[in-house]
């Protein structure tokens, strides 16, 4: 699996708007095109239980094709928290991640938590191309 070529979070959130733009909803029954509406929906509180084809209604009348390079910006951001949550929670290991649901809560992003100490702690997250 190691020589599998991986796809960039945002080459996947560029691709992925272009597809709903053009009513592709079918291309996001998996669970990458499920972290993506979640992403949306999360950005844009009025869609928080749009459908895949509402999103697409809104996207299209909300924004011209100049503007969609900033809609990607907002969606990529919140695309790898929730990634990085779903990660974190199936990944076996003793640590499960949640969170913050106040997007501007202080110094944190996350907290994780180690299911057998109770131990607690809170991360920032930080997409990067570099180390």
């Amino acid at each position: 699996m190691e020589n599998l070529p991986k796809i960039r979070g945002d080459i996947f959130v560029s691709l992925a708007i272009g597809q709903l733009l053009i009513g592709k909803q079918e291309n996001f029954d998996g669970p990458l095109g499920q972290i993506f509406l979640k992403s949306i929906r999360e950005r844009w509180s009025q869609l928080e239980n749009a459908s895949p084809e509402d999103i697409s209604v809104f996207m299209n009348e909300a924004y011209s094709q100049d503007q969609i390079s900033g809609v990607i910006s907002v969606i990529k951001g919140k695309f790898f928290e929730n990634l990085v949550e779903t990660h974190e929670n199936a990944d076996g290991d003793e640590w499960t991640a949640l969170l913050h649901e106040d997007e501007s809560y202080p110094g944190s992003d996350m907290i994780m938590t180690n299911i057998e100490t109770g131990e607690t702690m809170e991360l920032f997250l930080k997409s990067l191309n570099s180390i």
